[in-house]
């Protein structure tokens, strides 16, 4: 966006029977204007098919950012998205849906930076079926007044799903919200979640600056850990490029 208004872009995605795609998107705008973003996507994952998706926000402090999205996985088939937000803004609220079918994966990973007075509400909402598996992660890092909510539902009457919700206060008067929810629904439902908001630890700071860094640059390798998700389901070349944006995330904190 390069003035203020709305931009509402529509992506409808379809992945056929046994294919397999990456998908990396972005969107940002310039310094000043204010706008409303509103993102919709729709994507559909045939049997035994691939959608690998990867999106990068970057705005300012005074845009709203509402991205809606709805994802079906059909048998056999595999879904993963990574989404990483590494500007100033306004406010973001996300929940994106996903339906799996029998013995179909996902894969869903945010990695959040609240900045300024920033409020962010991001989250997944995961429904299972019958052989089904999913994880749904978070890793938030928190500043300034901002002020970040991280949640995720898991559903089904079988199937496997987990949770896992980091949070870490980079300031006293940041906060961070963590809102796990596993719904049961049957026996043959394995549903877990472990959810965790901290500081920077300062024995481990210490141990580093010990081995001759500065505390800079202790806390910067600290933060690059603590923000890592897993990467392997994503082609190498793809990986390399989240791999950078996870060090300017970290190095922005």
């Amino acid at each position: 966006m390069s003035s203020p208004g709305l931009q509402a872009p529509h992506n409808v995605v379809i992945v056929e029977e046994g294919a397999e795609v990456t998908l990396y998107t972005g969107c940002t705008i310039m310094p000043e204007p204010a706008g409303l973003h509103v993102g919709i996507s729709e994507f559909y994952v045939g049997k035994g098919a691939k959608l690998r998706y990867v999106m990068v926000h970057s705005w300012n402090r005074v845009t709203h950012v509402r991205p809606r999205t709805a994802v079906r996985v059909d048998e056999e088939g595999e879904y993963v998205s990574y989404y990483i937000s590494l500007g100033k803004v306004k406010s973001i609220q996300t929940f994106p849906a996903v339906h799996l079918g029998k013995e179909a994966k996902a894969y869903s990973a945010s990695v959040i930076l609240g900045l300024e007075d920033s409020e962010i509400d991001v989250g997944t909402y995961v429904a299972l079926s019958e052989g089904s598996s999913a994880q749904v992660v978070s890793r938030v890092l928190a500043r300034d007044y901002s002020r970040v909510w991280t949640r995720a539902i898991i559903s089904g009457s079988s199937g496997r799903g987990h949770i896992d919700c980091r949070g870490m206060l980079v300031h006293d008067t940041a906060q961070i919200y963590a809102v796990p929810e596993l719904r049961a629904l049957g026996r043959e439902a394995q549903l877990t979640h472990e959810a965790a908001i901290g500081k920077l630890s300062e024995d481990e700071i210490a141990y580093l600056m010990s081995k001759g860094f500065s505390r800079e640059e202790a806390e910067g390798i600290l933060i690059r850990g603590f923000i890592s998700v897993d990467l392997e389901w994503l082609p190498h070349r793809i990986r390399r490029y989240v791999e950078g944006i996870l060090n300017l995330v970290a190095s922005r904190a």
